[in-house]
C-alpha cells in the first residue's frame, strides 16, 4: 500500500498519499521483525475471536492495531510517549526512536545513501545534518581509520 494515514478536518482518520516522491519506498526487513509480525498478526486474529462483536471491524487487514482492533494511529503512539515521560521521569518522543535506529545504523557502519532511503529523505545532506552527529564510536574508528592509513604508508624500520 502506498498511503499514508492522517488526521483530516473533520477529525477522521483517512488515507492519503505521502507528501514527496521520498516518501514512497519500500524497506527490506529482517527475519527477526517479520516472524514478530507474523506473531502479532496472529495474535490479532485471537484477539478479534475473544472481542466478537465488540472488535472493531476494517475493510483492511493491518498487522498492527489495538488489541480490540482499533487503529494504532501517531496519536496512540503519542499517549505512550506522555505515559513513558510520566512513569520514567525522562523526556521522551516517539519520533525519538528514529534518531536512534539511525545512530544505531550509523554507528553499525550501514551505508549512507541506504539510510537516507530509510527515512524518506529526498537528500542525503539532510539525513547527515539532521541524524548523524558524530557518536564516541564513529569517532574512535575515525582515528583507527587513520591510524591504520598512516601505518600503511609509512616506510618500515
Amino acid at each position: 500500500m502506498k498511503k499514508i494515514l492522517y488526521r483530516n478536518e473533520f477529525k477522521n482518520w483517512v488515507f492519503g498519499t505521502p507528501k514527496t516522491n521520498s516518501s514512497y519506498r519500500t524497506i527490506k526487513i529482517g527475519n527477526t521483525l517479520i516472524s514478530l509480525l507474523k506473531k502479532y498478526h496472529k495474535d490479532q486474529k485471537t484477539n478479534k475471536l475473544r472481542y466478537g462483536e465488540f472488535y472493531t471491524k476494517h475493510d483492511y487487514d493491518f498487522v498492527c492495531l489495538k488489541e480490540n482492533g482499533e487503529l494504532l494511529t501517531t496519536y496512540s503512539l503519542k499517549y505512550l510517549s506522555r505515559v513513558v515521560n510520566y512513569e520514567l521521569g525522562i523526556d521522551f518522543k516517539f519520533h525519538s526512536l528514529r534518531h536512534t535506529r539511525s545512530t544505531m545504523l550509523l554507528e553499525a557502519g550501514a551505508n549512507l545513501k541506504d539510510i537516507q532511503r530509510r527515512l524518506g529523505h529526498s537528500k542525503l545532506a539532510t539525513t547527515m545534518d539532521t541524524y548523524s552527529h558524530v557518536t564516541n564510536t564513529r569517532s574512535d574508528e575515525s582515528v583507527e581509520l587513520f591510524e591504520m592509513t598512516i601505518n600503511k604508508s609509512l616506510p618500515k624500520s
